[in-house]
């Protein structure tokens, strides 16, 4: 009987904790221990198709019009090129096929299936198949008969040993190959589950009670024992399911040599995970269908390895999420997946960003880099930098640096216009005396404040649609203002206006606020 197939969407481990995997873990082993058919889960993980973003760079390096910038892209596209050869960004899509004669329709099993598995799960009206022309069988894998196509080796598990573990498939689905997983459940039906441990317990409590007292212990046997009784008990009180399970790979290789070297990187990799793997020899084809939406072989059936609910859930393979999207600059490697993470972060619903780290953790660098890569991307960026450590960054984009510190000509005038509506203007003023004086204005010294600056931008007719330093009202002019009404507070502006600090304060702005896509301020404010 073919399966009924369907598309399931993926889930991140990377941002569980460690209870919320176990919750996971619980949640799915109770829906595999409910579902009453057998079914096969299928993973398969191929390298993503970078021709897209590529391209974008190659655009973006056709429209720059400064050769140096031209250049810089180009770099970045070898940079790109390098790191995405070095991490293999993996694209995987899952499915669940069911074996069951069902009278619902498909829609409405994949919303049941959806309700147990907790994802987005679609049917799918064609099965995607993993090969497309002619194939021969060989003795332990299929190759093409025309030439250019990918050779294909199957191997499937005889042996599962150790402590399952979420990351058990995800494994496999890291290998910087390409290759298919499938986990192939045949269901056990409760009363049968029961008798069939049943019989398992009394057989080995019988070899152990029978064992001479010169015999050696088995600890195999004996480990066998207190994990019967642990299944038994699992079965009969917690509704944990039994089944029969089979763990197949389906390798790729573009050729034979490659194809070889693929099948010892799985094998070794299955082997740290304690999961042993025999090539399906001589019958090629027939474990090649474990990758389709037929019935499982009884070659590789009895193959099989008893499991309970909650490893086949651990054997899940759809906690394996990649992203997918790699429009924005690069900005890292997960090194969960071992794939690249590229982020446009405007076209997310909140993009503010908070970075935190230690002293000498890179926290600079990382601001630096990610900088340089979005100005590619018409990113403006501006930096407001004590210390002086984003000039090169800023001069390698032809970014303007402007420079203000005490005593080096460079004056920075409060009272410029930066808001065209008078309330806001006013306060931002306040809020800049009140910074400058490291005190708060009284009631009555906002009063006075407040007209006098309306008073002055109107004498000095300030226009707000172009700004022009020179046209704007000096600290001073607002000290002769306050003279008669707020002397205190004129006399707590003469360090600004005729004294130390007058070049810095009591001038015409010369510091440049066009903000060019990166702009630079190395800023040193007196204390």
């Amino acid at each position: 009987m073919k399966g009924l197939a369907f598309q399931v969407a993926s889930f991140d481990l990377t941002k569980f904790s460690e209870g919320e995997l176990w919750a996971r873990m619980n949640q799915l082993a109770r829906f595999y221990a409910t579902l009453p058919t057998d079914f096969r889960l299928l993973a398969h993980s191929r390298p993503y198709p970078l021709d897209e973003p590529l391209e974008r760079i190659k655009a973006m390096m056709a429209a720059a019009q400064d050769p140096r910038a031209r250049e810089q892209i180009a770099a970045y596209r070898r940079f790109l090129e390098q790191i995405i050869h070095a991490a293999y960004l993996k694209d995987a899509d899952y499915y669940l096929v069911l074996f069951a004669d069902d009278k619902k329709s498909p829609q409405a099993q994949a919303v049941s299936l959806a309700a147990g598995l907790r994802l987005p799960v679609q049917p799918v009206a064609r099965f995607p198949s993993l090969i497309r022309s002619a194939y021969r069988d060989a003795a332990t894998h299929i190759q093409p008969l025309h030439p250019g196509l990918p050779h294909y080796a199957f191997l499937y598990s005889y042996d599962l040993r150790g402590q399952l573990s979420f990351g058990t498939v995800t494994a496999f689905l890291q290998l910087a190959c390409p290759l298919s997983i499938a986990i192939d459940v045949k269901t056990i039906h409760p009363d049968k589950a029961v008798r069939t441990l049943q019989l398992a317990y009394n057989k080995l409590k019988a070899d152990l009670l029978g064992r001479g007292g010169n015999e050696a212990p088995d600890p195999e046997k004996d480990q066998a024992y207190l994990d019967v009784q642990e299944a038994l008990r699992a079965v009969q009180h917690e509704r944990h399911g039994l089944h029969q399970v089979v763990l197949a790979v389906a390798v790729e290789g573009r050729n034979r040599d490659e194809l070889e070297r693929h099948v010892e990187v799985v094998t070794s990799a299955a082997a740290r995970n304690q999961v042993y793997l025999r090539p399906a020899w001589l019958h090629q084809f027939e474990a090649m269908s474990l990758f389709t939406a037929r019935p499982t072989p009884e070659t590789v059936a009895r193959e099989a390895r008893n499991l309970l609910s909650p490893g086949v859930a651990l054997l899940s393979p759809f906690g394996y999420e990649v992203p997918k999207n790699t429009e924005g600059p690069f900005v890292a490697i997960n090194r969960a997946t071992g794939s690249p993470l590229w982020l446009d972060k405007f076209s997310l619903p909140a993009f503010n960003e908070v970075v935190l780290g230690r002293t000498g953790s890179g926290k600079t660098f990382m601001a630096g880099l990610r900088a340089y890569r979005e100005r590619m991307f018409g990113v403006q960026t501006v930096f407001v930098d004590p210390q002086g450590n984003f000039r090169k960054v800023t001069e390698a984009v032809g970014g303007r640096y402007n420079f203000l510190r005490l005593g080096s000509g460079t004056a920075l005038n409060i009272l410029d216009v930066v808001h065209d509506n008078q309330a806001a203007q006013v306060s931002h003023v306040v809020v800049l005396l009140e910074s400058l004086l490291g005190r708060a204005l009284s009631i009555a010294e906002k009063a006075v404040v407040d007209r006098a600056l309306l008073d002055l931008y109107h004498e000095r007719q300030v226009r707000i649609d172009r700004f022009c330093p020179e046209e704007m009202p000096r600290l001073e002019d607002l000290s002769k203002a306050l003279k008669d009404e707020a002397p205190s507070l004129v006399q707590d502006l003469e360090r600004f206006v005729r004294g130390s600090l007058k070049d810095v304060f009591n001038a015409h702005t010369t510091l440049s606020l066009d903000l060019d896509p990166v702009s630079y301020t190395h800023l040193t404010l007196p204390t």
